[in-house]
């Protein structure tokens, strides 16, 4: 009888530690401090994964969840999973900033973006912009405003107790 993980043919299997039952799904292994899945057939997962109608990834080595942000190379993007491991997407707080994940493939936004009838700006970060901002459109740059909720504004505003026009077409700051 086997118990624990085991390596099987190149595979990795968990079998309790008591009964020695196969055992698929979510495990937490806590020798080694790490949630992975196991498939229906028993063997450990690694990657992105769909499960139950969720996007997990899974390290490519060691096969623990990941949470928080993660690269996926292959894929050319940055995601954010959550504590529970689940991809999240459209807006989110984190670490007291304001991200926006494509509600398709959960990419992170970076640069300019229009969402919801509003122009947003995120840095390289992903963290969206807010106040006075230089932006290049047309390979020439041009100074806008983000508000608190992270729209750009036209027309005349009072910012601060000052006076400014915005360009009512692109947001441009007038002198």
């Amino acid at each position: 009888m086997l118990y624990g993980q085991q390596k099987i043919d190149g595979h990795w299997y968990y079998f309790d530690p008591v009964t020695g039952a196969m055992q698929t799904g979510f495990v937490y292994i806590a020798d080694q401090n790490k949630t992975v899945y196991y498939g229906s057939n028993g063997q450990m997962l690694y990657g992105q994964q769909k499960i139950d109608g969720h996007w997990y990834y899974f390290d490519t080595f060691n096969g623990a969840m990941q949470t928080g942000f993660v690269y996926i190379a292959d894929q050319d993007k940055t995601v954010y999973y959550s504590n529970n491991g689940q991809m999240l997407y459209g807006w989110q707080r984190i670490n007291n900033h304001t991200y926006y994940f494509d509600t398709f493939n959960g990419a992170m936004t970076t640069g300019e973006r229009y969402i919801n009838g509003h122009w947003y700006l995120f840095d390289e970060q992903g963290i969206m912009q807010r106040g006075f901002q230089t932006v290049m459109e047309n390979g020439k740059a041009k100074t806008v405003y983000y508000n608190q909720d992270g729209w750009m504004l036209y027309g005349w505003q009072t910012i601060d107790g000052k006076k400014y026009y915005f360009n009512t077409f692109n947001g441009a700051l007038k002198n």
